[in-house]
């Protein structure tokens, strides 16, 4: 059982006293270490955003949180598909480019130039253009005649639900019956923890949707989707919905 100190109601009180058995042990309480936590990390979040716009500061988080490995993964699933071209929306810096094949048609997509600068020097034999993902035009600056695998990698909680419609919309122009839109973006669901919760609010992203949202989203869209959530998959504690999308 827990009692918190005499002067202080149960959530507001820094010190608990733990009884186990006959033993009384001190124990801070854990809303308080949160509050320490977001009190100092808040500014560190808003000085590393900033830092994240240079490609070498955007490589070097990815790598260290987990997210090359983590695409990498998702990547080796999706090249299992029958297709041989591959357009990757929001492709950042194309860290996940040397997990494809160079017989593949690979397109990689960006709105940051200095990104689309280091892809194109370290992989010069594929393709990359810059475009606004969420407005339309952007699909018709290439033609595809064959099917392909659309991946948006932690993209869709950067949009609004009017950009992510419109970006969804070019996205389906581009593809055939046979094609697939895989999206990975970090979600919050009731069983997220509370440093999980704390993690996916504080990305550059600010459009966190539900299950119940992408899939209604998804719906609005024209897509036929399969919704899989998972855990543990990054390091750090960050929950995430995977989705992969057909046309109706």
């Amino acid at each position: 059982m827990l009692y918190p100190l005499s002067y202080g109601r149960l959530e507001n009180s820094v010190i608990y006293y733990v009884i186990i058995g006959e033993k009384q042990i001190k124990w801070v309480n854990p809303n308080y270490l949160y509050a320490i936590f977001t009190f100092i990390m808040n500014p560190i979040v808003y000085a590393g955003h900033k830092l994240l716009a240079y490609e070498h500061a955007y490589d070097f988080y990815q790598y260290i949180v987990g997210g090359v490995a983590y695409r990498k993964k998702l990547l080796s699933g999706l090249l299992n598909h029958k297709s041989l071209t591959f357009v990757d929306l929001g492709c950042g810096t194309a860290s996940t480019c040397s997990s494809i094949p160079y017989s593949y048609k690979y397109i990689g997509i960006d709105n940051w130039q200095p990104y689309l600068d280091k892809a194109a020097n370290r992989f010069p034999n594929f393709q990359f253009m810059k475009a606004d993902l969420s407005r339309s035009g952007w699909s018709k600056k290439f033609e595809l005649n064959e099917p392909a695998i659309f991946s948006a990698f932690g993209l869709l909680h950067h949009l609004n639900d009017q950009q992510a419609l419109e970006f969804m919309s070019e996205t389906r122009f581009g593809m055939n019956q046979e094609s697939v839109f895989f999206s990975m973006d970090p979600i919050i669901t009731s069983h997220s923890s509370k440093i999980s919760k704390w993690f996916a609010k504080n990305d550059r992203g600010k459009f966190l949707r539900s299950e119940h949202e992408l899939q209604s989203l998804f719906a609005r869209a024209g897509f036929r989707s399969e919704f899989i959530l998972k855990r543990n998959e990054l390091n750090i504690p960050l929950d995430t919905i995977e989705i992969t999308a057909t046309k109706f």
